[in-house]
């Protein structure tokens, strides 16, 4: 399985709306993203997902339920 071994940084922008893609470690996925919401806190949404093995080489893909919309948007 290939790995992940330093973060990726990807900007791109369509119809005068801007997106920001980062690819990260996972295991440094939750201080990454509380750090990029901070950093970033006037992006409407903020959305995550990942893909990963268990022990017994089972696919797990995950995204949170409702993926983060800055209240009162």
């Amino acid at each position: 399985m290939k790995t992940i071994k330093h973060p990726v940084f990807v900007e791109t922008e369509e119809k005068k709306s801007r997106f920001l893609a980062f690819l990260l470690p996972y295991s440094v996925l939750d201080s990454e993203l509380d750090r990029l919401r901070r950093e970033h806190p006037k992006a409407n949404h903020h959305v995550s997902a990942f893909r990963a093995f268990d022990g017994k080489k089972r696919l797990i893909e995950e995204a949170p339920p409702l993926s983060y919309v800055k209240p009162g948007r």
